[in-house]
């Protein structure tokens, strides 16, 4: 890659930082195209060149989010664990990284990707599901793909918040959807 090439990557990453950091202090309708392409060091006819518009970036910014997702399901599934272990690890983790950003997550996850599922995320899931059916520790009077489709519509449920309430914790949370996915999944 040539010199132009890194440099272009560069400001490419220093406008989704610097966009990231202001939609989650002052939130996106908040947030100017002039004040992401300060805070990233450009003008903003430079910002144009590379986001034609803060929709654009919201997809940028989306489009990372299902590989990071997947690197997570990875990244528990090729831990000597349990599927349930697996799942609390998971979800506990989820919780940690959407509890501060929950409004940005959903955000992303809905508006960033065009309401599209995420495949590799269900695939990754799906994969889980079909290691622990192997394990024996996830029932099998169901395919893995069925099985699956539960832990990925609330992982979904999670990541948009839907069940948020003042009264409990991101944590908490995370953690009763993680018991009730067990609760459907294991053996």
């Amino acid at each position: 890659m040539g010199l132009r090439e890194t440099k272009k990557r560069r400001i490419a990453e220093s406008v989704l930082k610097a966009a990231q950091r202001l939609f989650l202090e002052q939130g996106v309708a908040a947030t100017t195209m002039q004040a992401i392409a300060g805070d990233a060091g450009i003008s903003r006819a430079s910002l144009f060149n590379y986001y034609p518009g803060k929709e654009v970036i919201v997809a940028a910014l989306a489009a990372r989010m299902e590989p990071r997702l997947v690197q997570l399901v990875h990244h528990y599934q090729s831990r000597t664990a349990t599927t349930g272990e697996c799942i609390d690890a998971l979800f506990d983790h989820l919780a940690k990284v959407v509890g501060p950003t929950v409004e940005l997550t959903r955000l992303l996850f809905v508006q960033g990707n065009g309401g599209v599922a995420y495949p590799q995320l269900a695939a990754a899931l799906t994969d889980l599901v079909s290691n622990g059916q192997r394990q024996g520790d996830v029932r099998s009077d169901k395919s893995a793909p069925a099985l699956s489709e539960l832990l990925y519509l609330e992982v979904v449920a999670c990541l948009l918040g839907w069940a948020f309430t003042e009264q409990m914790s991101e944590r908490e949370l995370f953690r009763r959807r993680a018991e009730l996915v067990k609760a459907n999944l294991l053996v």
